[in-house]
């Protein structure tokens, strides 16, 4: 199965690169990682 994530990064300036990880919050309030760090430069 394959899942496609988006999310737009308002705050972000152009040309600068950023580190993201995709993750879940839990009922319970605890964090589970679902990837490692994403480098993305914005455009």
């Amino acid at each position: 199965m394959t899942s496609t994530y988006a999310w737009r990064d308002d705050s972000a300036v152009s040309g600068k690169t950023y580190w993201y990880y995709i993750g879940m919050l839990n009922r319970d309030g605890s964090k589970q990682n679902l990837s490692g760090p994403q480098e993305v430069k914005a455009k």
